[in-house]
């Protein structure tokens, strides 16, 4: 084995150029900005739940469990099957979202081709109640 006297890497010709200074050493910072002297924010009582939503989860032949789990926003909740139940809009807003899809192939015989046929579907059976 050659020793690294005896290798020729090419790098003789190669010139090491400085590394540039930054620009500026300035960090932008945040600005104070007054607020405007109106009227004072009220913040929302945890109590109130008048914007909150009455949902029912269907019952699923064959799942052993009896409710669903469903988190936002690190907060869980845990929700009983047909039975109507109060929920914020942040867990309607999931329940929107989650679903699940089924793809099935099926032969075309005018192209000689299997095509994907996708099918989107709720994975969690609810309605508004």
């Amino acid at each position: 084995m050659p020793t690294s006297e005896e290798l020729d890497l090419g790098l003789g010709d190669i010139e090491v150029l400085p590394i540039p200074e930054p620009k500026s050493k300035k960090k932008d910072k945040a600005k104070d900005i007054d607020a405007p002297a109106e009227a004072p924010i009220k913040a929302a009582k945890k109590d109130d739940k008048s914007d909150w939503i009455t949902i029912l989860i269907d019952d699923v032949p064959g799942l052993k469990k009896n409710y669903e789990v469903v988190g936002v926003n690190g907060k869980v909740y845990q929700i009983k099957r047909n039975v109507p139940t109060l929920v914020p809009p942040e867990v309607v807003a999931t329940l929107k979202t989650c679903v699940l899809t089924h793809v099935e192939q099926k032969f075309d015989q005018a192209s000689g081709e299997y095509i994907d046929i996708e099918r989107n579907f709720s994975a969690v059976p609810w309605r508004r109640v």
